[in-house]
């Protein structure tokens, strides 16, 4: 049984001593945050002069688009660097660049702590608005923050904040992109290598080598000889420099080289594959599918200035199993590790405050967003175990889930349930149809619907490769450099090679009447199945799993396994609704209802990136069938420009929009926004591997 340290996510915040004058100072480390005489000076002689930041930013501007200047740091401490970085962005025409900035942080300051610090420095006002109001929640991993739109000045730009919570070297190895992504400079802004020395270990700087671009540039405060020697050993030339204030010496460099050893892949079929510069410069995509995951999917390139063909067979957005009237954001965490725990965890959290800044992003928009809280409710003993391993053992804090009894599960959700629970207050209810509305009415999405796409057709020409959709007479419908399949189970007709595992699972809910006589519910509860607020005249229920089943039509009897379930489930609550309406209304023949087709996966997670050749992976890897801890070199070979996004079962408002946020990463050479372990268990290619290494194929 894995200890609890091991279930852990959440971070303690640090012990800080203020003095008078509001420099903090950390009591573990013993050593200043920044410098006593000025922050600001110091970030500006270290950091942005060492690494000649401010000619290398003007330089950017006419290097075409889709072109990333990637910032990592150790040590983020209290964002100075970040926000005072920011503010050079913004006064320099860099075109259509963009910023990366990635820092790793093993104790993350709280918000309270951060104000108060950002008291030292009121020019940067806007920036430490914007930090605080996108600022992460301190679990350790990988959280990525869509910087601008509100500080930055460029409302064409775009500065990325990916913050790596937790140990510096297991982060960083966790720390993955395309095989074009690579850190083009360094702040090496840890505490002093006396006071802590795992900010200077020589695994850190093979890290820092490994991650690094070419000619990639590092500087810091410190002119350490452990420091010097340590970078100058994985590939940089170091220089020392005049230091700031009463520091005599610095230094900083340049990487020469990197080795094969750190540019060696452990599991090379994993190896991302990198758009051609002709692909990268035209920037258009099509996606096929109009529900959850194809308008997240269009959504996260459109906003990265890719011009989005949005394509259904369907009559417009959300006709799949993406239309039910109402949908629940929520997640089935889990205290045991996994990767569908760490993806679960990850994935809600993202999705709550991608919702919440899309509602404030178009306030024209019809509301479609209603954050109420979701309990869990522990309704049977297996049940209970498991919501309460998750308060005992994962650390998350009370702000993402807290247990409730059930006088106080009574009091939030406003009816009579009379059980204890888990209490997630980020949750609530969407409505999908008008959330992808939203989404795709971005001004860079085309949207063509009545369109069935029969045939992808590979095409190459002089150096150029892309894919010409046809419909089933063989005549072209559109084409493109980048096509993303995120059509659930109908994606297999298009697949070349392998069809991936999916399976389609029936479901059914259910809309019950709701009047000025029915229980006025506050939030979301969840059993078996569960129940929502209401919207409206109605409320839905749900939702029935009928493994095996092709029919649409909605089905007395499944209505009646939903109202069972709710009576079995929730008796109190049952009868205040049997209650509040007249008995004919109830009756199962007289409800309303939908039916969808979830698309699933043999292990629970999307399937989100690009397409594997199968001959390829069927020969490259064959050595796989007799041992699978032979080295191999080949990296993975990929249908250029071809992407699929499915798989999201009954959690696609969860999963969709970091699943989308993923694909653009990889597509646009941009960190990934979760582990490098995470993004390979959602690798199409897993099923592919897992097969050769049992000898399946």
């Amino acid at each position: 049984m894995p200890d609890k340290a091991e279930l852990s996510f959440g971070l303690a915040e640090p012990d800080i001593q203020w003095n008078d004058s509001g420099q903090p100072y950390s009591t573990e480390y013993q050593d200043i945050y920044f410098s006593r005489s000025s922050g600001l000076d110091e970030t500006e002689h270290v950091f942005i002069e060492g690494n000649r930041l401010r000619q290398r930013f003007s330089e950017l501007k006419g290097t075409g688009p889709n072109r990333n200047f990637t910032i990592a740091e150790t040590g983020f401490g209290t964002g100075l660097n970040f926000l005072y970085t920011c503010s050079i962005w913004d006064q320099i025409d860099t075109g259509d660049a963009r910023l990366h900035f990635i820092s790793v942080e093993k104790a993350p300051l709280s918000p309270q702590q951060l104000t108060q610090a950002f008291s030292k420095w009121p020019e940067l006002k806007p920036y430490q608005e914007r930090l605080l109001a996108c600022y992460p929640e301190r679990l350790k991993g990988i959280h990525q923050v869509h910087f601008s739109g509100l500080a930055s000045q460029k409302t064409d730009t775009t500065i990325q904040l990916t913050l790596l919570f937790g140990e510096a070297v297991e982060q960083l190895q966790q720390l993955s992109g395309s095989a074009r992504f690579g850190v083009d400079a360094w702040f090496l802004d840890g505490f002093a290598p006396s006071r802590n020395p795992d900010l200077w270990s020589p695994e850190l700087f093979a890290e820092i080598a490994r991650v690094s671009a070419n000619s990639s540039t590092f500087s810091t405060y410190t002119a350490a000889g452990d420091v010097r020697r340590g970078l100058t050993e994985v590939g940089f030339d170091v220089e020392k420099l005049p230091g700031f204030g009463t520091k005599r010496e610095m230094c900083r460099g340049v990487l020469r080289s990197k080795s094969s050893v750190q540019m060696r892949q452990p599991k090379p079929w994993f190896t991302l594959p990198v758009l051609a510069n002709d692909k990268v410069r035209d920037r258009k995509a099509v996606v096929i599918g109009a529900g959850l995951a194809g308008c997240n999917a269009a959504y996260s390139l459109a906003q990265r200035g890719w011009q989005v063909e949005l394509l259904d067979a369907g009559e417009g957005v959300a006709t799949g199993a993406s239309g039910n009237p109402q949908g629940i954001l929520y997640t089935r965490f889990s205290s045991t590790p996994s990767s569908s725990a760490e993806f679960s965890l990850f994935s809600y959290l993202f999705a709550q405050k991608f919702y919440r800044e899309l509602s404030e992003a178009n306030p024209n928009c019809s509301e479609f967003f209603f954050p109420s809280g979701v309990i869990q409710l522990a309704f049977n003993e297996k049940e209970h175990e498991r919501l309460r391993s998750i308060v005992d053992k994962t650390a998350l804090s009370q702000d993402l889930v807290k247990w409730l009894t059930p006088q106080q599960v009574n009091e939030q959700s406003g009816v009579t349930v009379d059980i204890e629970g888990l209490f997630f207050p980020g949750g609530g209810w969407l409505i999908p149809s008008t959330l992808c509305q939203a989404l795709s009415q971005h001004p860079n999405i085309t949207r063509r619907f009545s369109q069935s796409v029969a045939e992808l057709e590979f095409i190459e020409t002089q150096g150029s490769t892309g894919w010409r959709l046809l419909c089933e007479d063989k005549k072209q419908i559109t084409e493109a450099p980048v096509v993303i399949l995120a059509c659930a189970e109908q994606s297999n007709r298009l697949i070349p090679g392998r069809p991936l595992p999916t399976k389609a699972i029936r479901g059914q809910v259910t809309q019950l009447p709701s009047n000025a006589g029915t229980p006025n519910l506050q939030t979301v509860l969840c059993t078996d199945g569960y129940i929502a607020p209401a919207n409206g005249s109605s409320q839905c229920i749900g939702a029935t799993y009928n493994f095996g089943s092709t029919s649409a039509e909605i089905s007395p009897e499944d209505h009646q396994t939903n109202l069972a379930n709710l009576g079995q489930y929730l008796p109190k609550l049952h009868q205040q609704i049997t209650d509040g309406c007249d008995p004919e209304e109830l009756y199962p023949e007289n409800l309303s209802g939908r039916v969808g087709f979830r698309c699933t996966t043999p292990d629970y997670l999307p399937i989100v990136g690009p397409l594997p050749k199968t001959d390829a992976f069927l020969s490259d890897y064959a050595i796989l069938r007799k041992d699978k801890t032979i080295p191999v070199q080949q990296s993975g070979r990929y249908h250029p420009g071809l992407y699929s996004c499915i798989g999201m079962g009954s959690k696609g408002l969860a999963y969709a929009p970091l699943c989308a946020e993923l694909l653009a990463c990889m597509i646009c050479n941009e960190p990934l926004p979760m582990t490098r372990a995470l993004s390979e268990a959602l690798n199409p290619s897993r099923f592919l591997i897992r097969d050769l290494i049992k000898n399946r194929l």
